[in-house]
């Protein structure tokens, strides 16, 4: 089973406030609706779906998972390998399952 991160209400790493606060809903989000279970079903790991670079988590992109960059958009569809996103705006884009880096930890890991 895919744990739920627990994320505290200050920011960890390099998240600016406002940006955090979108992540913990991102999360919150995530983890109640139809798309944790379907992500375990599709063999997606806690790393893909909230991992991060273990000290520039907010600039290193790369190491990201699917739930820290939604950044407010929506899930649309997901696969074993990616998923599509819709953005607050409207547009489509595409998510593509990365695979594990050394480097890379759990957002809740963070500061540990």
């Amino acid at each position: 089973m895919i744990a739920r991160p627990r994320l505290p209400s200050a920011p960890l790493g390099d998240y600016s406030s406002a940006r955090w606060a979108t992540l913990r809903r991102d999360v919150n989000e995530f983890v109640i609706g139809p798309w944790s279970a379907q992500a375990e079903a599709r063999g997606w790991t806690e790393l893909d779906l909230y991992g991060v670079h273990a000290t520039r988590p907010a600039i290193r992109v790369d190491q990201a998972g699917l739930v820290v960059l939604l950044d407010g958009c929506k899930i649309i569809e997901l696969g074993a390998n990616g998923a599509l996103l819709e953005t607050p705006g409207g547009s489509r884009q595409s998510y593509r399952r990365k695979p594990d880096e050394p480097g890379r930890v759990l957002i809740s890991e963070l500061g540990s």
